[in-house]
């Protein structure tokens, strides 16, 4: 006869058995619905936890109706027979139960992480950073050589470049960066002017304050902190525009109607930065100084026009044509890894959060370096 099925209302009962060869069968009777309850598994993982059962069968031929409890029954007692090296017989399960438990078993291999579980040697992880940073540089220097292709198309009279585009940029770059350049600045000024005429104070050499802020300001930090700021506003905003335009597929589209994207998008956005920051490291300055000497004349052997007088002894113009030199060459760092960063960023809004992280870390981190390297250069040529 054939087998009788068991009445929704029934509620689930599993009945256990165990033979001396190890096989556990389990034989499952009424509706295992979640609205109904079910029984709890534990009994029958603490049986498989002994070690004994190598084999777990399962009887649902008095099964009435059954939903996600049942698998949630089902899965810890197949992960524990299967922790325990006993082979899981579900040939006696329902279709349906069978194919979902099939799936929450499945654990799909996942790629191992970069030195997960293995321990290189030192030699190992220096050449994995040096081969990264080779790239990287390689592929700076090509971006580099791209652009001034580029550029000398503009003299030739073969470039895309809209002028729109170049004022507009004008602009962003110079007269909107001017409020918070000058107030870095000042306030940069106001602290070396404390920090310089209280120690001097004490030397009763007030005065070389002056001398002290004018040339840490026109020769070194204006400079600096211009690009220092501008890193983390128009370096950023660079590649983030151009990575938005990257992941809405503008760029490509401006490539299938035959326009070049560093002609179109990065030239105007280098040059106008390299013309606009000097501009504003020179405004930079002027604030620098001033904030300096509005510190440094609340001493009482410094006057305005002491103050005044010794700054302009203590400028020359090969220091204040220092500090502007390296500023257009800071801008050219700052404005080719933004825009390098957005032409290659990837295709979603992640991606572009990463690539303006990364121009404003790079731009930085590039520029303290380039700046350095010029200190020393130039204490070696006696400028």
């Amino acid at each position: 006869m054939p087998p009788t099925l068991a009445s929704p209302d029934q509620p689930a009962r599993c009945e256990v058995s165990a033979s001396a060869s190890g096989v556990l069968a389990l034989r499952l009777e009424g509706s295992w619905k979640m609205v109904t309850g079910i029984p709890d598994p534990a009994e029958i993982q603490r049986l498989l936890q002994a070690g004994t059962i190598r084999q777990v069968t399962f009887d649902t031929s008095s099964l009435a109706d059954w939903d996600s409890a049942f698998l949630g029954y089902l899965l810890p007692i197949a992960t524990t027979a299967r922790s325990h090296q006993a082979t899981l017989d579900d040939s006696g399960l329902p279709e349906g139960a069978r194919k979902l438990l099939g799936m929450a078993l499945a654990q799909p291999v996942l790629p191992k992480s970069e030195g997960a579980g293995t321990h290189e040697g030192y030699l190992t992880v220096l050449a994995r950073m040096t081969e990264r940073w080779v790239k990287e540089v390689v592929g700076e220097l090509g971006f580099l050589g791209e652009f001034t292709q580029a550029f000398s198309r503009i003299f030739r009279g073969q470039s895309q470049l809209r002028w729109r585009d170049f004022l507009l940029q004008l602009q962003e770059c110079g007269a909107e960066a001017l409020p918070i350049v000058v107030l870095i600045g000042f306030l940069v000024g106001a602290i070396i002017g404390f920090v310089g005429a209280t120690v001097l104070e004490t030397y009763g050499a007030a005065i070389y304050t002056a001398n002290m802020v004018a040339i840490a300001i026109a020769r070194e930090l204006g400079a600096l902190m211009t690009a220092i700021i501008l890193s983390g506003r128009t370096g950023a905003a660079f590649a983030a525009n151009l990575g938005t335009m990257r992941t809405n597929e503008e760029i490509d589209a401006l490539q299938t109607v035959g326009l070049n994207p560093i002609d179109f998008l990065v030239v105007p956005r280098v040059v106008a930065l390299c013309i606009m920051i000097p501009l504003l490291t020179a405004f930079a300055d002027l604030a620098g100084i001033t904030g300096g000497l509005l510190v440094a004349t609340t001493m009482p052997n410094v006057t305005f026009a002491s103050y005044i007088n010794a700054t302009l002894k203590a400028l020359t113009v090969t220091q204040v044509c220092i500090g502007l030199g390296k500023s257009v060459l800071f801008g050219a760092i700052i404005a080719l890894v933004g825009c390098r960063r957005g032409l290659e960023c990837g295709r979603s809004a992640a991606a572009v959060g990463l690539a303006t992280t990364s121009s404003v870390v790079v731009s930085i981190t590039l520029v303290i370096a380039v700046d350095g390297l010029l200190a020393v250069v130039f204490n070696a040529l006696g400028i």
